[in-house]
């Protein structure tokens, strides 16, 4: 049954004049109002920006939301979108006139500015462009501009983790986020609930506290996810990312310290990304702050005893050597991390020597394969080089792909009607594949898996 309010006419959103959106030619701009694939990528990133909740799947969304569309167009005063039958809890009426929730409008005003300029930003898959591409929609975004408080910059940190958490966790990640907050940081999350959330409403408290008028929130999304992990209201702002790769790329560019909760395997997969770029031989000699924290210690023992068996105990050991580990004491991890982000030799002083900016680490190598976006099918899983004879960093690469893929099996529409009767099959090493298949089986346990329609098995291990 669909939560949509009948209204007399569609709620307009403006655009301001000096939004980048005004910038764009109305060729461009009809784009969005279709028929065509940006339109409906318009239209469903939208909806699920208006959604209430959080785990959901893009059908169940359209079936709530049938008349839900929006309408692009310019007119004397400039551009606006017209909204109409947007989700009531959307929605608030106040002296007589009803309008989006201005949190929403931001996002609704982002996600239009993001699609439009991915078609112009990532035609090439060359690396350096890549990276440009993601530098420039951070831009657009206004976060390449230092934020200041009582003349001291804030220095922003990303904060991973998952949604599917329990309440001492989300309180532990809200505890953090203030007491960062505290210390002139600026957070950044992927934008959905619990873990991604909490950060923010804590550093919101924190702000007040330090008395920071202007501090953002960013949350970094994609079209992929966007259903399954809706972005809150107290982002500012919204940045939209053609997909995972290009979305992890800015986390890691764009922030000086990594503080990481406990997760499911979106989390996992943004471990063994970072895992990834730590073991790279060109990035050994790399400042970059990461703390693990929650109020207890099994998720990380969990996740790291998987590295191990993927990796070997050198690995893990080389690894701990460059993060911490903090449990059950929020204000403790945000000195451990301030503390790695500012003592003589961190990474404050690397970025000097290196005469790099704090707001963006253009030295930070990438592998071209890393920014490439995993191809989902049942051939390309099948084809993962799951095995021992290559380098860690790149055993790493391909575990993460085999992490993605997961995910896609699971959160998105298309991914669960091609695995539904027929499951991905994963080949490789023994060792290799009971290391992943432990670490979902754990996930799964915990209830930190999202599935639709009840468990599926969604994936299948074959020994090569």
């Amino acid at each position: 049954m669909a939560n949509s309010p009948v209204f007399p006419d569609a709620i307009v959103i403006p655009i301001a004049p000096d939004d980048a959106l005004n910038a764009i030619n109305a060729e461009a701009l009809a784009e969005l109002n279709g028929p065509n694939g940006l339109s409906r990528q318009f239209h469903d990133c939208c909806l699920a920006a208006c959604h209430p909740g959080n785990g959901s799947h893009m059908a169940d969304i359209h079936e709530q939301n049938p008349d839900f569309s929006l309408e692009v167009s310019r007119t004397q005063e400039g551009v606006q979108i017209a909204v109409h039958y947007p989700p009531m809890s959307s929605v608030e009426t106040v002296r007589g006139k009803s309008h989006i929730l201005h949190a929403l409008q931001n996002h609704i005003r982002s996600i239009a500015r993001d699609l439009l300029l991915h078609g112009k930003l990532f035609r090439s898959q060359d690396s350096a462009e890549i990276t440009n591409g993601v530098r420039t929609l951070i831009e657009h975004a206004g976060l390449l501009r230092a934020t200041q408080a009582h003349g001291i910059p804030l220095h922003r940190i990303t904060y991973w983790g998952g949604q599917r958490i329990t309440d001492a966790e989300y309180d532990h990640s809200k505890e953090t986020g203030y007491w960062s907050a505290r210390k002139f940081q600026e957070i950044t999350t992927g934008g959905g609930q619990g873990t991604m959330k909490g950060p923010h409403k804590g550093a919101i408290e924190g702000y007040s506290a330090q008395d920071i008028v202007g501090a953002r929130r960013p949350g970094f999304t994609q079209p992929g996810i966007i259903a399954n992990e809706p972005p809150h209201k107290h982002i500012d702002p919204l940045v939209t990312f053609p997909d995972m790769e290009k979305r992890l790329e800015a986390f890691v560019r764009s922030s000086v310290g990594i503080m990481i909760g406990p997760g499911g395997v979106g989390t996992l997969e943004e471990i063994l990304y970072m895992v990834t770029l730590l073991l790279h031989p060109e990035n050994s000699e790399q400042r970059i702050a990461i703390v693990l924290t929650g109020p207890e210690e099994r998720y990380f023992r969990t996740i790291l005893n998987c590295v191990e068996q993927l990796l070997g105990s050198d690995v893990r050991k080389r690894l701990l050597e460059r993060m911490s580990v903090t449990i059950g004491n929020p204000k403790a991890a945000c000195h451990a991390l301030t503390e790695q982000i500012e003592k003589p030799g961190g990474v404050v002083d690397y970025r000097r020597a290196q005469n790099m900016s704090l707001i963006w680490n253009d030295t930070l190598v990438i592998p071209p394969d890393l920014q490439k976006p995993t191809q989902f099918s049942h051939e390309a899983a099948a084809q993962l080089e799951l095995h021992r004879e290559q380098e860690p960093w790149q055993l790493s690469a391909q575990v993460r792909r085999a992490i993605d893929t997961v995910i896609w099996a699971h959160v998105t529409q298309e991914g669960f009607e091609r695995v539904r009767d027929n499951p991905l099959m994963l080949r490789g090493d023994t060792r290799i594949l009971n290391a992943i298949r432990d670490a979902l089986r754990y996930l799964e346990e915990e209830g930190r898996v999202a599935y639709r329609n009840g468990p599926v098995k969604a994936v299948e291990f074959s020994p090569a």
